[in-house]
């Protein structure tokens, strides 16, 4: 009988996009070998914690390698730049899901992206507490256009 609960093991605050946060991937190593393509890879970001991200594109990856990716995405108006390793997969229609965990982070770019995202998170919540106190004229209620 297959379990449909998977225990949570992340820690990290994560930020659910709304939509997606557009960022690239570029293939750094497979199976520890450097590849040097210059190619970009185009991800739609649908979560990010400081410790990795849950991206989607059509592309498809095998997951019994190792694959390190440098991501490339702006939070905030502030590019970053972080590497890493390709850890779970799930087909989606017709696209792919990967959570992917960074790796190599320095303490100041992971100090960075936390301070990001609280900040996105907090002006996320301000607009919607914004949009949730703006009152609705119902002074028309019989749906008729003032002449």
């Amino acid at each position: 009988m297959q379990n449909d609960c998977k225990k949570e093991r992340r820690n990290s605050f994560r930020i659910n996009f709304n939509d997606f946060l557009n960022g690239k991937a570029e293939i750094l190593s497979i199976n520890n070998k450097k590849i040097n393509i210059n190619k970009f890879i185009n991800l739609e970001i649908l979560n990010i914690s400081e410790g990795g991200l849950k991206t989607k594109t059509i592309l498809d990856f095998p997951i019994n390698i190792v694959i390190i990716l440098e991501l490339s995405f702006y939070l905030i108006d502030i590019k970053f730049k972080l590497k890493g390793i390709i850890k779970s997969k799930n087909k989606k229609g017709n696209f792919y899901e990967y959570g992917v965990q960074f790796i190599d982070v320095l303490e100041s770019e992971k100090q960075l992206l936390v301070k990001c995202l609280f900040n996105y998170q907090i002006k996320r919540v301000r607009i919607k507490d914004y949009y949730d106190s703006v009152e609705i004229n119902n002074s028309d209620k019989d749906n008729t256009w003032p002449t």
